[in-house]
């Protein structure tokens, strides 16, 4: 279903350049009907061809470069006599130019995809046997997207061979995150039962998500093991242990919340992590995930030019070279597949954050990128600020409840 809903994505690409060239031709230019096609079809193959192979079937790395090259040449010759024939024919019957060409391109859709998918793009993506480590999230097995990547072709669960660290933020991110813990606690508020929650945070750094919740009532601690940040955090009433997630906790230590703001993605067995969750939260205790999800548009963009050989974006993504990388990426699905498959827990939320804020823009890309990149990019991200609400979020905000005790 991902694919086929991948394909439609990038047929609609495609069409839309195919048709866009062909009235550019016909219309404006004046060219004839049937040789505007021609020229459409070349254009908009070239773009399918390589839309196709790095994006909808995932075939670039197979090793089958020149063979899938050939055999979309020869689909693709195949594909432009059919088309031009099947309008020459439907502008015998008397159709308008465009309507002979949209009717005509209907069925050489239809061709395209089943000739694409049994005979050129396959390989061992088709087929998950013995591919890889197990998914996680779905016990699929896991396919190499990268050196350093592998992806479930089941989920779009994704891992990174990348080394897990602690590391300090990114500059320019007070705004956006003081934003979304505001409105993580704002649906925190709407899940418990009473105030006054014992609520841990896991890579709390310096604190303000903890402060917030303080304010609100909560009693609040956490878990830090950037060395000193403690001691910051003490001196704003804030209890911080040092280490990490659960080995920095007493045994004995319980809570009614359990809070990840962007740390459950830098983990690296996010199965145990999450059932050690479940053990450390009370009855109908809540564990609340906020991460980055490979759904939004920022992040599939970055994919797809990394397929194309630009790899910058991908790899900020993944925090590559950074001292905290990335060791997994998720899917509001495939976390949920997870979190299911390893505990207990049930979903009673899941939503949207918001990915970019306009101030402190410019600190955010200019902390990572080089001046010359960041003057490219920041106009980029400004302008996708206004419509970046319109797509599936590229951070997410899910929470799971532990049942509650038996009788209460």
């Amino acid at each position: 279903m991902l694919r086929f809903a991948r394909y439609v994505a990038v047929q609609a690409a495609t069409y839309g350049l195919d048709m866009g060239l062909f009235l550019l031709l016909f219309i404006l230019a004046r060219q004839d009907a049937v040789l505007a096609n021609v020229a459409a079809k070349v254009f908009a193959g070239i773009f399918a061809f390589l839309a196709h192979r790095y994006f909808t079937f995932e075939a670039a790395r197979e090793g089958k470069q020149t063979r899938q090259a050939a055999l979309y040449v020869a689909l693709w010759s195949l594909n432009v006599p059919l088309s031009t024939g099947l309008l020459a024919f439907f502008l015998l019957l008397g159709m308008p130019a465009v309507v002979a060409k949209i009717v005509a391109d209907v069925v050489c859709v239809g061709f395209n995809y089943w000739v694409s998918r049994k005979y050129i793009f396959t390989g061992p993506r088709e087929s998950t046997a013995g591919a890889g480590p197990v998914c996680p999230a779905c016990g699929d097995a896991m396919n190499v997207e990268e050196t350093w990547v592998r992806r479930c072709p089941a989920c779009a669960f994704m891992a990174s061979a990348l080394p897990p660290g602690a590391g300090r933020g990114v500059a320019g991110l007070g705004f956006l995150r003081t934003r979304n813990f505001e409105t993580i606690l704002d649906r925190l508020e709407d899940l418990l039962p009473s105030s006054g929650a014992n609520l841990l945070e896991v890579g709390c750094a310096s604190g303000w998500f903890l402060e917030r919740a303080a304010r609100r009532g909560m009693r609040v601690e956490g878990i830090e093991p950037e060395p000193g940040v403690e001691g910051a955090c003490a001196v704003a009433g804030v209890n911080v242990r040092a280490g990490y997630f659960p080995d920095a906790l007493d045994e004995d230590s319980r809570y009614q919340v359990i809070v990840f703001n962007d740390v459950f993605e830098h983990l690296p067995d996010p199965g145990r992590a999450i059932a050690e969750v479940e053990r450390r939260l009370e009855p109908a205790g809540l564990a609340v995930l906020n991460l980055p999800s490979t759904d939004g548009p920022i992040f599939r963009t970055a994919r797809l030019l990394n397929g194309l050989g630009l790899a910058g974006p991908y790899e900020r993504l993944w925090q590559k070279d950074m001292e905290s990388p990335h060791v997994t990426y998720f899917n509001p699905l495939n976390l949920r597949s997870l979190v299911e498959r390893h505990t207990g827990l049930r979903l009673v939320h899941a939503s949207r954050l918001s990915v970019l804020s306009r101030k402190g823009l410019w600190s955010r890309i200019a902390s990572t990128w080089s001046p010359a990149a960041s003057a490219v990019l920041f106009p980029v991200a400004w302008c996708a600020s206004f419509v970046l609400d319109w797509f599936p979020s590229d951070i997410v905000l899910t929470i799971f409840r532990k049942e509650a005790a038996p009788g209460v």
